[in-house]
């Protein structure tokens, strides 16, 4: 009796040892469909006592402690829809495989005597395809398998569909890989490592438990065991005339949690920062940019999976030279103007680097941490030449100019989840945020003037900067109070400090230093409710805003405002769905509203920033009819009216021959409103059709020499595009076509702009050959009649089975672009046009890699 004692407390100590930081893992699985079922409640008991509580990942799968399991003695797992199942648990259960085993849950509707059938307003449907034994060529990619073959197909946009729905998730293994639904990574992964596709429908929201109109789409990719580790990527390097060059390179690597990339690019092409051959386009600015930049990311899981670590990291170097020509008509005292511009710009940047944390406390509560950076650092010359025209004097100016501009964002976030056991649905969320944003501004000009037969020679040099920190807390509490429905308690503080300063110099105007301060305070508590009828859904919300402002020169304000929304959805039948949208808005001005600080200081126009603007007030009404025919044909009905208070708008003051002084204020009333029809259509054979018609009126009111005005704008466009197979894998083409018709009226004059565009793909693949030719037709009308016709070519040879290639580009064959821009605002019309670089050629290659076999 005594060694059996000792034998159990040695075993006791083993196990407790043993359970130190480790788990035993269970699968909860549908008895019929042997489908793995997410969200699932697994519960310990000791008797009657509940040790534990956690829920099954979207494979289905749980995981609980062994040191709660040593001092449990029952388990029990249940789910909506499903029998509810329980299991004794013994010290001998617990297997050195650290393995629960399966629990396989019947539905309710399943009885073994008797076949029911039970309409079901809930429901998750789980679609498994699966390539276990799909042996697929290397050069085969997972983006090649989104096809309609297996019901997937990509928009025009790149966006995911599944049978006619979006995707909402896109995961690797049930987690992130490179970027949350990030596509492109798949052009470069070979399909051979795919065990299968995992797509879950769901109409089961899982934060609140609610029933949703709109069902969500979920795609996993489930990797091969072997393939759980790898390395892959492109590059591209390619030469040409004009002293045009590229060179790009991307690399993947990942093991198990542990993700790494890297991309590296330098070109003069004005590309962007990733592609794996770089693709020749028409550019209505300069074309003549050069792009040197690095992205780097990384992301792993720790401490047994609770805690996620990424890192992204992405420094930019750009350099842009241009010329540029523009007419300007200004309607408020019938001045035309012709200015000709020649500008340097260089500019240094950090894009969206971020440090972000996730802390899985336990199945019910999260901590997440992120710190954000954004940097740009731009330095400017510039030398203008200024025609003016008015009231028939002719006034010449010549401009130089050197400007340097510095933006930075650093802001950190710090958010907790709660989610409760006792009911689901119910969870509790706080975040943190505090940051700074800087702005500063320089700007030194020298101005040459002939007027009137005397020549004036005068300087205006200027500096601005401002710094705004602010403190925010946002808090809220759902309630579900059914399946269908749930209510939200929200409470929203914040705080901004506002430090402005302005410096200006000028041996013309006068010289100026002034400097203010604001504080702002925001209070906002507010309601949600959602609940949803069989087939239609109802959502309102409710804020107040109270704004406290406190002035430097001791001014103190107190704003009350209201947001509101309201969203009426209305699933007619399968295919047809109606939806009403209210909103009432509360838009806040921001800090370069407010200080003007990234204004110039140009004696010709002279533009200042207001910190005493108001918040304008926005009402807006939306309807929308969606009729699907079929999962790839749609129609939909878009209609919406924008009411706007104490709209912002620009107070200008002007006189011929003087300068002109700009000034952000409230300007009053405003409405904008817009009707459009778009239609969709993807065919079996890989076509595609798409089509939109669109309506718009605005308004903008402006302020002339104290005079209130507002100019209207109203005009109508239609875009087509396509993409056609004429010979099936042997002759395409995509043909775009575009035309926009704007009036605008101003006072008791009117103008006119036309815009009509065509572009087009034409490819012919023959053998490993593919020859493309893209045509560029466009005609604009403004001040000025423009028409410009252009096209740029490709011949492209691929090696080791569709995994290399070379190509040469050429851009422009004709030298024949010539791109012209035009603008219309609340008080002028302009029409710019911009210096390109001319015909060049460009010879290069590019290559996939990976270590898959």
């Amino acid at each position: 009796m005594r060694a059996l004692i000792v034998v159990i407390f040695l075993t006791l100590i083993f196990f407790r040892s043993y359970s130190q930081g480790k788990y035993l893992t269970g699968i909860v699985i549908d008895d019929v469909t042997s489908n793995p079922i997410k969200t699932a409640n697994i519960l310990i008991y000791s008797d009657k006592k509940k040790t534990g509580y956690f829920v099954s990942d979207s494979l289905g799968k749980f995981k609980i402690p062994i040191n709660l399991l040593l001092v449990s003695n029952l388990l029990e797992v249940s789910m909506k829809d499903y029998h509810a199942f329980s299991s004794k648990l013994e010290l001998t259960s617990l297997s050195i495989k650290n393995e629960l085993g399966e629990f396989r849950l019947k539905p309710e509707g399943i009885n073994l005597n008797e076949v029911l059938i039970r309409k079901r307003k809930r429901y998750r449907d789980t679609t498994n395809i699966d390539f276990s034994d799909k042996k697929f060529e290397r050069y085969i990619m997972i983006d090649d398998l989104f096809s309609k073959n297996i019901g997937f197909y990509k928009d025009n946009n790149g966006k995911l569909f599944y049978k006619g729905k979006p995707v909402t998730d896109l995961l690797v293994n049930g987690g992130d890989f490179f970027g949350k639904n990030n596509t492109e990574i798949y052009k470069n992964l070979p399909a051979l490592i795919l065990n299968n596709i995992e797509v879950i429908e769901t109409d089961i929201d899982s934060l609140t438990n609610t029933t949703l109109l709109n069902p969500a789409v979920k795609v996993n990719l489930k990797f091969k065991e072997k393939f759980n580790k790898g390395k892959f990527g492109n590059a591209s390097l390619g030469i040409g005339t004009l002293k045009r060059y590229i060179g790009t390179v991307d690399l993947y690597t990942y093991k198990k949690d542990e993700q790494i990339s890297l991309n590296l690019n330098s070109n003069n092409l004005n590309v962007g920062d990733s592609f794996s051959e770089p693709k020749i386009s028409f550019s209505a600015s300069s074309n003549n940019t050069s792009n040197y930049s690095s992205r780097i990311s990384y992301r792993n899981l720790f401490y047994n999976r609770k805690i996620e670590l990424s890192v992204y990291i992405k420094p930019k170097i750009s350099r842009l030279k241009f010329k540029s020509e523009s007419y300007r008509k200004d309607e408020e005292f019938n001045q035309f103007s012709n200015t000709f511009n020649s500008s340097k710009i260089k500019t240094f940047s950090f894009e969206g680097t971020s440090v972000n944390m996730i802390y899985k406390i336990d199945s019910q509560n999260v901590l997440k941490f992120t710190q954000t950076l954004d940097y740009e650092n731009s330095k400017k010359l510039d030398s203008l030449n200024y025609f003016v025209n008015s009231n028939n004097s002719l006034n010449i100016s010549n401009l130089y100019k050197a400007s340097g501009s510095v933006n930075e964002t650093i802001l950190s976030n710090l958010s907790y989840q709660k989610l409760f056991s006792k009911k689901r649905g119910r969870s509790f969320n706080n975040e943190l945020i505090f940051g700074t944003n800087k702005y500063r501004f320089n700007e030194e000009n020298i101005v040459d003037n002939y007027s009137n037969n005397l020549t004036i020679k005068y300087f205006v040099d200027g500096q601005r900067e401002a710094v705004k920190k602010q403190f925010a807390n946002n808090s809220y509490f759902i309630e579900p109070f059914s399946e269908s429905g749930y209510i939200s308690f929200l409470m929203n503080y914040k705080y901004e400090s506002l430090h402005f300063q302005e410096i200006l110099l000028s041996d013309s105007l006068s010289n100026s230093q002034k400097r203010n301060a604001l504080n702002y305070q925001y209070f906002s508590p507010g309601i949600k409710v959602f609940n949803r009828f069989n087939e239609f859904s109802l959502e309102s919300s409710v804020n107040g805003l109270l704004n406290f402002r406190d002035f430097d020169e001791g001014r103190k304000e107190a704003l009350w405002n209201l947001d509101a929304s309201f969203v009426f959805d209305y699933k007619i039948t399968k295919d047809r769905n109606l939806l009403f949208h209210y909103l009432k808005k509360t838009n806040y001005p921001n800090v370069l509203q407010l200080t003007g600080t990234n204004n110039s200081f140009d004696i010709i126009s002279f533009s200042k920033g207001n910190t005493k603007l108001k918040a304008e007030l926005q009402d807006r009404l939306e309807f929308t009819y969606d009729l699907k025919k079929t999962d790839s044909m749609s129609l939909i009905f878009n209609a919406n009216i924008e009411q706007y208070r104490s709209k912002i708008g620009f107070s200008i003051n002007a006189s011929p021959g003087e300068t002109q002084t700009t000034i952000v204020e409230n300007l009053g009333k405003a409405t904008n409103a817009d009707i459009s029809i778009s239609f969709s259509k993807n065919f079996t054979n890989g076509n595609n059709l798409v089509y939109r018609l669109l309506g718009n009126y605005q308004e903008q009111p402006i302020s002339l020499n104290q005079v209130r005005q507002v100019s209207k704008n109203h005009g109508i466009s239609h875009s087509l595009s396509s993409n056609l197979n004429i010979i099936k894998s042997i002759l395409s083409i995509s043909p775009f076509i575009s035309s926009v018709y704007s009036k605008y009226t101003y006072q008791n004059s009117n103008g006119n702009q036309i815009n009509i565009i065509y572009t087009d793909k034409i490819s012919l693949n023959y053998l490993k050959f593919e020859f493309s030719i893209n045509p560029f037709l466009n005609f604009n009308y403004s001040i000025s009649k423009n028409f410009s016709f252009a096209t740029n070519a490709e011949i492209r040879r691929t090696f080791l089975k569709k995994s290399a290639a070379i190509w040469l580009k050429a851009y422009d064959v004709f030298n024949s672009y010539h791109y012209v821009n035009n603008n219309i605002s609340g008080s002028y019309i302009q029409t710019v046009k911009y210096s390109n670089i001319s015909r060049y050629f460009l010879l290069g290659a590019s290559i996939k890699f990976n270590d898959m076999k």
